[in-house]
């Protein structure tokens, strides 16, 4: 019996901008650089599904 792939959802232009605020949240809290928060939200504004924003967190 194979395992069922999981369900990718497809994100919006909100998911994106709530991720890049949350993203935001960590680079003042210190937990990211300058540098991995401009990769990571590029990457959020690029993302198509939601597995793709939380690989982010």
């Amino acid at each position: 019996m194979s395992t069922p792939e999981p369900r990718r959802i497809r994100v919006g232009h909100a998911e994106r901008e709530w991720a890049v605020t949350e993203l935001g949240e960590h680079l003042a809290a210190g937990r990211l650089d300058p540098d991995e928060y401009a990769e990571r939200a590029a990457a959020a504004y690029s993302a198509r599904t939601d597995d793709e924003l939380d690989a982010l967190f």
